[in-house]
């Protein structure tokens, strides 16, 4: 019975918290292994030259470009060409967000904000009490121990709060109320593209 108490607790409380770091931790050092496997290939330190590798891909493939450097020319013409046709697109974007950004002062303002995730075994309460305001071109960063808050006020602010989260109370102000913004003129806010 006492094995079993621990893995009741495991799985619905602290797996969900466990498992986002865990996968990107697992991601990075399988980018990290291709890595390292594709430049010990490369230098020919690797695995033999008989079996398949991402370094001797590459490692033949750049001998193949120093003899034959022509063949780069089409995929740079095409990329060239893409880039030209892609900066109308990506200047309409642009132009789309600009009115939700105008409508808006260059003042960020955030009081009394608080935050609540609401689950079948109560509520979590987070709140950020302090006022803090951030002109444009000013930085403001977010101090505080593990656990403190400050992922969950900056989704809050920005409007990327997860359910079960929910603002009930406070005020974020940018210029207007961003706690009633409507989520695409929110996305426009944000930013959906580049200049």
């Amino acid at each position: 019975m006492s094995r079993i108490a621990p893995l009741a607790y495991f799985v619905p409380h602290l797996l969900p918290n466990c498992l986002p770091p865990l996968i990107v931790i697992a991601t990075q050092q399988v980018a990290r292994a291709i890595a390292l496997e594709a430049t010990l290939s490369f230098l020919g330190l690797g695995v033999p030259i008989t079996e398949p590798s991402l370094g001797l891909l590459i490692a033949n493939g750049y001998q193949y470009i120093c003899r034959k450097y022509w063949i780069s020319f089409y995929p740079g013409i095409a990329l060239l060409v893409h880039d030209r046709v892609d900066q109308p697109r990506r200047r309409s974007v642009a132009r789309r967000a600009e009115p939700a950004v105008a409508a808006m002062t260059a003042t960020l303002d955030v009081q009394n904000l608080r935050t609540h995730f609401f689950h079948r075994a109560g509520v979590v309460k987070r709140s950020t009490t302090c006022r803090s305001a951030s002109k444009k071109g000013e930085v403001l960063g977010l101090v505080g121990a593990s656990g403190s808050g400050k992922s969950v006020t900056g989704f809050s602010v920005i409007g990327l709060i997860d359910p079960p989260g929910r603002i009930v109370g406070g005020s974020i102000d940018m210029g207007r109320r961003l706690t009633t913004f409507p989520e695409p003129k929110m996305r426009a806010l944000r930013g959906t593209g580049s200049r």
